[in-house]
């Protein structure tokens, strides 16, 4: 077994007992042609063997097949169990007649029925304990045919008793070494199924997988025929986890280990890659092929009940498929990989929102409102929505900025500030299900595009409420279009009905949209956006709020215009 060019573990074993046995097996035939060398050359001994020629002749094939035996042996791959009709097998053929005509040759000499020891060793160390008892069986037959035919009725009783002595010792061997045959063949098939398989989805694992993909490769190598790889990640599976903890996770593995096997067959081979990550060779198969069953595969798995799927961000398990294929992607095992996991990533994040969606989840999972760096960590999570949205850039900071001083005047709590300052921040998170053509569409929307639009505050929310250190944010996310009269969305709220949070966040996000250049509308002033802002209070806005929020950011203005005028003067 290699891995790569690497030895396995395994192999130091099982060529450490087919060393022994091996051996053993060239010391018995040994033995055997050495008896029957001389017992031929001592001529009292030796009446009534057969022609000197024939003699001869046993010996030299004797002899001589002992060489491409034990050169077999010595260059096999550390295979000491055999098929069936093996070398070994054609010894046994080979030995058992020679042992017989030594014991009838001699006349019944006890040395030579000891040589019925031999076969039975080989055939209990090479085919097991079986085969050692039938072999056994077989040489206590003949001892016995012997004893009756061919020994005078006053001796036979003592004969008889020899032999019935040495065949149990004869079968208690084969017993014995054929049992211990057995048990080793039982527990080197028991560590090479540990060491291939994966325990929680009873694929085979990493290695095994490396070692198929080398086998096939070299197959598809000399054969000048395609090979095909596909590879399977679950997506959102950290979160999954997370939320139902790990030993649910290992029931998501299995189920799907389960449809893997159900849906992969011979000769194409499936693995658990690793994590939450399967792959599949597919021998002289092509891209088309492949691409097929990615997709077989990733209906079948959507398809599959899990319990708390409905928590996942498209509402089920969900995969993301890779596909690469030999020659076109890559002639090495590395190569293949390598190909394989760039078009997986190009697929879960290559202008896909869902997935997109899902890398800044993954993220979001481990923050903290403890975390001190926390801030800094978000900003990488809008930027995913900056590339689709023009507008949203700097949208988001700024929003942030108003909100937390408007809450800060109203004298809330560090925590509600908290919770304002990452609500203010992640309000727009939702866009990531909004295609960029919408988007940026310059002109009015569509009623159909209008109604896309409205959907992101219950998907931002959808997002953020399973993370516990982000479940306070929620509400602010999903309300921030809510009007104080009842007339906004997602859910209609009216009143104090919406959470101050994002009454808050209303008025701050709206007067940002009018202080911001847009494709399809003028810019107001500060001062202008300020007077829309009294003109809808008590209807769109809550009134309270609204004077805050100006009484803040006339103040801000007045700052700025004062510290304008210093550098001036300092200028001047």
């Amino acid at each position: 077994m290699r891995i790569f060019g690497e030895r396995h573990p395994l192999d130091k074993r099982t060529e450490d007992v087919s060393e022994h046995i091996l051996v053993s097996h060239i010391v018995n035939i040994l033995i055997v042609i050495m008896a029957f060398i001389s017992i031929h050359t001592e001529k009292e001994i030796g009446k009534g063997l057969l022609p000197t020629y024939v003699n001869h002749f046993i010996m030299v094939v004797s002899a001589l097949g002992i060489i491409p035996y034990a050169l077999r042996k010595l260059l096999s791959e550390s295979d000491f169990f055999p098929r069936f009709l093996t070398v070994e097998f054609v010894i046994l053929l080979v030995l058992f007649p020679l042992v017989g005509i030594l014991v009838y040759g001699t006349g019944g000499h006890s040395g030579a029925k000891v040589l019925f020891m031999i076969p039975v060793i080989i055939a209990a160390t090479t085919y097991g304990k079986t085969a050692g008892l039938a072999s056994a069986l077989l040489a206590v037959l003949i001892l016995f045919s012997y004893d009756t035919s061919h020994l005078e009725r006053a001796s036979v009783s003592k004969m008889f008793q020899l032999d019935l002595i040495f065949s149990g010792v004869m079968i208690t061997l084969a017993w014995l070494m054929g049992g211990f045959t057995d048990i080793e063949k039982r527990t080197r098939e028991q560590l090479l199924f540990m060491a291939n398989t994966d325990s929680i989805t009873g694929l085979a694992n990493h290695h095994r997988f490396l070692e198929r993909l080398t086998e096939e490769l070299a197959k598809a190598k000399k054969n000048s025929t395609p090979l095909a790889l596909i590879m399977v990640d679950i997506d959102y599976f950290k979160f999954y986890k997370d939320h139902y903890g790990h030993q649910k996770g290992n029931e998501v593995l299995a189920r799907i280990g389960e449809a893997m096997q159900g849906l992969v067959k011979e000769p194409h081979f499936p693995a658990r890659y690793g994590g939450e990550e399967f792959i599949i060779v597919l021998p002289g198969e092509r891209r088309e092929v492949a691409q097929a069953k990615a997709l077989e595969i990733e209906k079948a798995i959507e398809s599959i009940p899990f319990e708390g799927a409905e928590i996942q961000p498209l509402g089920k398990m969900t995969v993301s498929v890779g596909v690469a294929c030999y020659p076109e992607d890559g002639a090495s095992p590395e190569e293949l990989i390598r190909a394989v996991d760039e078009d997986l990533y190009r697929a879960k994040y290559g202008g896909n929102r869902d997935h997109l969606r899902i890398s800044i989840m993954d993220q979001l999972r481990a923050l903290s409102f403890f975390d001190k760096g926390l801030l800094g960590s978000l900003k990488s999570f809008l930027t995913a929505i900056n590339v689709k949205d023009r507008y949203t850039f700097g949208h988001s900071e700024r929003v942030m900025t108003y909100a937390v001083a408007t809450a800060d005047r109203l004298r809330l709590s560090e925590d509600k500030i908290n919770e304002i300052r990452y609500g203010a921040y992640l309000h727009d998170i939702g866009k990531i299900d909004v295609e960029t053509d919408i988007l940026n569409k310059e002109g009015s929307l569509t009623g159909e595009e209008w109604e896309v639009i409205k959907k992101h505050p219950v998907r931002g929310c959808d997002l953020v409420r399973p993370l516990a250190s982000l479940a306070g944010i929620a509400s602010i996310i999903r309300y921030h279009h809510e009007n104080y009269d009842g007339s906004g969305y997602p859910d209609g709220l009216q009143g104090e009905e919406i959470p101050l949070a994002a009454r808050i966040l209303r008025v701050v996000d709206s007067f940002d949209a009018m202080t911001t250049d847009r494709p399809y509308k003028r810019t107001k002033t500060l001062e202008e956006a300020c007077r829309e802002l009294r003109r809808l209070a008590g209807k769109i806005y809550d009134p309270v709020v609204v004077e805050v929020f100006t009484e803040v950011v006339l103040e801000k203005e007045k700052q700025a215009g004062a510290g304008g005028q210093k550098e001036k003067q300092r200028g001047e």
